[in-house]
């Protein structure tokens, strides 16, 4: 998701609303998540939960759970 910001940064779509900007280049699909922004004082920080995949969240959970499985098992 990220790649594709960096590889459409010369054509990006940009949407503030208020708090929040959402960022995608132009020629993405529109299925693509956005990267979400929210403003932070003067700053704008990247919002992971709004701007990852729910199924690319739930499957990076996985597998910081199995490691921490494994991690306790070792002791």
């Amino acid at each position: 998701m990220f790649g594709q910001l960096v590889a459409g940064k010369d054509e990006l779509e940009i949407e503030i609303d208020e708090e929040t900007a959402k960022v995608r280049p132009a020629s993405a699909p529109v299925e693509l998540t956005p990267i979400v922004l929210v403003k932070q004082g003067r700053a704008w920080k990247i919002d992971l939960r709004q701007s990852v995949p729910p199924k690319v969240r739930q499957s990076l959970y996985e597998v910081y759970r199995r490691a921490r499985r494994a991690e306790r098992k070792a002791r």
